[in-house]
């Protein structure tokens, strides 16, 4: 976002508490019918001078109006407006001298959740989704070696349910708009550690580059009686070299 702060100075033939009065009342309304301002901010403590973003200046000030926009554009749209021309003219009625200066700043947003499903990937019989997109990052949940054509578990033992794992996750991932190159954390869960050598010759195939960081665990059963399953954490875009 960017604000515009400015440092207000009274007219000569006002009072402080004249000028206070009509910023409330009078000004400060009109600031906020003013289109595209997220926010309008007024103050008059002194102690308010000494902030970082307020450049020092040998001039008292009366009182500090921040007004919040988007950006630069939603800035010059709404300066341009009916209502700013007002409040410009109010503010001529009132106030002295005026400091001003832009300043930006970096405000982070919660990113929305967003379900991703594929219908390359055989549905769960258990309430998840598929994946969660929030922001650049995905996460995809365990996948088991599920033929999509079939919906059982691929035969072939270790390594063809390994590999069908890699194409499940793959196509969720590439439906998310990522893939297998973006992927920087894998959890594994196998029935049989004894069977790790061959889920690698597999797992390997799929991520031959600078694979993901991984932990494996053996556990006593996962669900249709599958010998693997593995979950995923993907950017949207590559990571950065």
């Amino acid at each position: 976002m960017i604000k515009s702060i400015a440092l207000l100075t009274r007219k000569d033939n006002l009072t402080h508490e004249q000028f206070m009065k009509h910023w409330v009342e009078i000004h400060a309304p009109l600031a906020h019918a003013v289109p595209g301002l997220r926010r309008y901010v007024q103050s008059h403590i002194v102690a308010e001078r000494t902030r970082a973003d307020i450049p020092t200046t040998a001039v008292d000030v009366d009182g500090i109006a921040e007004l919040w926009y988007d950006d630069r554009d939603a800035m010059e749209r709404a300066l341009a407006s009916p209502q700013a021309k007002a409040l410009h003219a109010d503010g001529a009625l009132f106030i002295g001298r005026i400091k001003s200066f832009i300043v930006e700043e970096k405000i982070i947003v919660p990113a929305a959740k967003q379900v991703i499903h594929t219908d390359r990937v055989p549905p769960a019989r258990v309430p998840l989704s598929q994946a969660i997109k929030v922001g650049d990052w995905i996460f995809a949940s365990g996948q088991l070696g599920n033929d999509p054509k079939t919906g059982r578990l691929a035969e072939g033992g270790i390594a063809a349910e390994t590999r069908q794992v890699c194409e499940n996750l793959k196509a969720i991932l590439e439906t998310a708009g990522s893939s297998l190159n973006n992927v920087v954390k894998v959890t594994i869960y196998m029935v049989d550690l004894g069977e790790v050598l061959a889920m690698n010759d597999v797992f390997s195939q799929y991520f031959p580059k600078d694979p993901p960081a991984r932990t494996t665990f053996e556990c006593s059963r996962l669900v249709g009686n599958a010998r693997v399953e593995i979950e995923a954490i993907a950017t949207v875009s590559p990571p950065s070299p």
